[in-house]
């Protein structure tokens, strides 16, 4: 996600951006096609990366991640989606997104 590339944050895997990334891409989906909707892709997306291998932990950070972009989403009707890259740099600096060290 071009976004998260060009966010400034170090970490594209297990990291700062990669929260970010999961963050964003969640709430833009909640926006667009709704939060359950949003939950059911991102689940399916991690669902596949552990059957490639990905580590459990991974995975739940993924999940965490995905939840708390999609939860950036639900001020609806009123919600404006080019407020989801604040919204989840917020979370991001808040620590609301989970991190691997």
């Amino acid at each position: 996600m071009d976004k998260a590339r060009s966010s400034g944050l170090d970490g594209p895997h297990n990291g700062p951006q990669d929260a970010f990334r999961h963050c964003l891409w969640s709430c833009l989906m909640a926006s667009d096609l709704g939060v359950e909707q949003a939950k059911s892709i991102g689940d399916n997306h991690e669902a596949a990366g552990n059957r490639n291998g990905q580590p459990k932990k991974e995975s739940d950070m993924d999940k965490h991640n995905n939840s708390v972009g999609r939860m950036c989403a639900v001020n609806k009707p009123s919600f404006d989606p080019s407020s989801c890259p604040r919204k989840c740099k917020q979370a991001l600096k808040n620590k609301k997104l989970q991190v691997s060290p």
